[in-house]
């Protein structure tokens, strides 16, 4: 286990605040006590209330553009009548909205006002998660300077609060942000942290998250047993939930990973999961990927009937394909291995398909 950290911003941090919601409009409400100016409190509110369900119906049903319409009225109406908690909810449901469009300037934008705000309610916890979604936000541009800034005192201000969940989020998406920026160990050090949490909190999805993180980064080290580590203990979390693509490539380097090691039957098993995953989705550009190296590990055992048997397939799957430079590479290496066992009668078998196939 880890030892966790206290993470201290640097003092050069960016300024987070927007300092634009508070800019001066003539149509701002003041506070008075005429029953005139309440009825008109009152209708705003209203009003703004309406904006915001219609955002969150919208939002619901998945019409992104109806609901930051909405959304975007109720924040007009909200800061009229300068409701700061109005504000706050609807500020933070734009910037998801618009961070999952993957417009990160209106997202980073959002989040500063969403801090803003924040500074202004005296809310910690408030500003602890305006940070997180800034450098969220930073990162997808490339800004990973800013994207750490905004991390590190995100994790500083949960660490403070005690708040578990929200450390958890905030170390997994700083070490997120060191992964882009090469700083390996970093990295791991906080997926490792953020990992115990997750255990802790029987949080599945999130461990899951981590688990992949934790193994790519071990991946880039090619630090191949604790990538097989990490990623073993992945697939088994995930136990056939996961998306396809995602396991597809997972198997690919955890085999990779026990290949590397020379654990040759470890790599089977999970190369002949990953053939199964991609005869399934009727990936046949990963079935050709899989069988050659199945081909190869075989060989690498000394059972090369086991090899000829990966080749053969192979070859057929590159007929199914109608790949012509494939259908050369297969049968080489198909002629190759007939040779190494002394099986010319199976070779001549296939020449004869390659041969008939071809007129």
């Amino acid at each position: 286990m880890h030892e966790q950290k206290t993470y201290l911003v640097a003092p050069d941090a960016p300024e987070y605040s927007s300092n634009t919601w508070l800019t001066s409009d003539s149509d701002i409400v003041e506070s008075t006590n005429t029953a005139t100016s309440e009825a008109i409190r009152e209708r705003l509110q209203q009003e703004a209330d309406r904006s915001f369900q219609t955002g969150l119906t919208a939002k619901e049903s998945k019409r992104s553009d109806l609901a930051i319409a909405a959304f975007e009225q109720a924040l007009r109406g909200y800061r009229r009548i300068r409701d700061l908690s109005g504000m706050a909810k609807v500020i933070d449901t734009l910037f998801i909205l618009y961070y999952n469009k993957a417009d990160y300037w209106c997202a980073v934008d959002f989040a500063k006002t969403y801090y803003d705000v924040a500074q202004h309610l005296s809310n910690r916890k408030m500003q602890q998660r305006a940070l997180n979604h800034m450098g969220n936000a930073y990162r997808h541009l490339h800004a990973y300077d800013k994207a750490l800034m905004c991390m590190t005192q995100s994790v500083e201000i949960a660490q403070a609060l005690g708040k578990k969940r929200a450390l958890m989020m905030a170390l997994n998406n700083l070490g997120m942000v060191h992964k882009h920026m090469a700083n390996l160990d970093e990295a791991i050090d906080c997926y490792e942290q953020s990992l115990v949490i997750a255990q802790r909190l029987q949080d599945i999805n999130v461990e899951q998250q981590i688990l992949k993180n934790l193994g790519n980064a071990y991946h880039a080290l090619n630090n191949h047993s604790k990538t097989i580590e990490a990623y073993d203990r992945l697939l088994k979390l995930a136990q056939g939930r996961m998306d396809n693509t995602m396991a597809n490539r997972i198997l690919r380097q955890i085999s990779t990973a026990c290949c590397n090691l020379g654990q040759y039957e470890q790599a089977i098993d999970y190369l002949q999961q990953r053939l199964q995953l991609a005869q399934a989705t009727q990936d046949q550009r990963s079935q050709v990927q899989t069988l050659e190296n199945l081909s190869a590990n075989y060989d690498a055992l000394g059972d090369y009937e086991q090899a000829l048997g990966y080749r053969e397939e192979l070859l057929l799957v590159a007929f199914r394909i109608g790949d012509m430079n494939l259908i050369r590479q297969a049968t080489a290496s198909l002629k190759q291995a007939c040779i190494a066992v002394g099986d010319f009668a199976r070779f001549i078998k296939y020449m004869d398909y390659v041969m008939e196939s071809q007129q």
